[in-house]
């Protein structure tokens, strides 16, 4: 009959090839969720596939990313602090250092997310913003513990 629609098989395809368009579904799905739910390999595929990102969305991208490649170091910055603040001879100074330790961590904390706040909005490079509080950390903990040695 006139005006029916044609049924055939289903095509199931990862990726269908057209000239100029090398997306995938999942690149799409991806580039549509925030920043912060990506894993690394989603914000590389993002920022690869997509060179014509808006400004924001890009730096948003780049932020993350450095973060998510710098975060590990957080671990390393609270045992460094944790025992350079924390070995001292007396008994009492031991508890005073690891208390002053935890603090740090919380002010390490609020910097990271304040910095990571300004690299996505393009307040400062991406690269600083996602990675300088983990390095001035990192550095501050390794001070601690060349001065306890």
């Amino acid at each position: 009959s006139e005006g029916a629609l044609v049924e055939g098989p289903e095509v199931h395809f990862e990726t269908h090839s057209i000239d100029g368009l090398d997306e995938r579904p999942a690149d799409i799905l991806s580039s549509m969720r925030p920043a912060e739910e990506l894993s690394v390999r989603e914000l590389l595929r993002v920022l690869r596939v997509n060179r014509a990102l808006p400004v924001a969305t890009r730096n948003a991208s780049l932020t993350m990313l450095w973060y998510r490649l710098s975060f590990p170091t957080s671990c390393l910055i609270a045992a460094l602090l944790g025992i350079g603040l924390s070995v001292t001879p007396e008994r009492t100074g031991a508890l005073k250092g690891f208390a002053t330790a935890v603090g740090i961590m919380v002010l390490y904390y609020v910097a990271d997310q304040f910095f990571l706040l300004l690299g996505k909005n393009g307040v400062l490079p991406p690269l600083i913003g996602g990675s300088l509080p983990n390095v001035l950390f990192l550095g501050w903990g390794c001070r601690e513990v060349y001065a306890r040695r």
